[in-house]
């Protein structure tokens, strides 16, 4: 549930080309500043994104710190704020990746309570919701997170081959498209 006016839907190939493009486009924005950006993922998120933040870490392209999960797989909040350091956010730029529900554990983490505590820093909120869409009420007019995933497959009768990546508009410019050339398609963040 959203107004269509605050986001951007951008159809991919995959929740994987989304995440890349999520993660890769943020950091080539901030990189062109010559800024290296924190990013913080849990160490039970999607391997593709575990695995595209670990080349651009790799890359020294950006900072990458995993927060914990306790015994069930779940981000505890107070756990979550004793590892982001409150004063850096005001002055770094953080993006903080978190599956709303964990593919192979069901573990549920709460948006929600992420996206109000770290909603007046300069934190991105990026959320994989490919294992609740269209279950939990996900509401974008409560927690307007900045990027959401979604493979829509898991619950509708759609192709494997389809992704998307919604973005709201106000960070819209902070994603690079990865494709040169023909950048007319899905407006501009994609090749023809």
């Amino acid at each position: 549930n959203t107004n269509s006016n605050d986001y951007t839907i951008l159809l991919t190939s995959s929740a994987s080309e989304s995440n890349n493009l999520c993660f890769r486009g943020i950091t080539d924005f901030y990189n062109y500043y010559k800024i290296i950006p924190t990013f913080y993922i849990n160490s039970i998120e999607h391997e593709t994104s575990k695995t595209c933040v670990n080349l651009l870490c790799h890359l020294k392209r950006i900072h990458l710190k995993f927060i914990p999960v306790n015994n069930k797989g779940e981000i505890n909040i107070n756990t979550l704020k004793k590892n982001i350091n409150f004063n850096t956010l005001k002055k770094n730029i953080h993006l903080i990746s978190i599956m709303t529900v964990n593919n192979e554990l069901g573990s549920i983490n709460n948006i929600t309570q992420i996206y109000n505590h770290f909603k007046n820093s300069n934190t991105i909120i990026h959320s994989d919701i490919s294992q609740s869409f269209g279950k939990d009420g996900f509401d974008l007019k409560k927690t307007p997170i900045h990027l959401i995933t979604i493979c829509p497959h898991k619950i509708l009768s759609t192709p494997t081959s389809i992704g998307l990546l919604i973005i709201r508009n106000d960070i819209k410019q902070k994603i690079i498209c990865q494709i040169s050339g023909n950048n007319v398609f899905n407006l501009g963040f994609r090749g023809a």
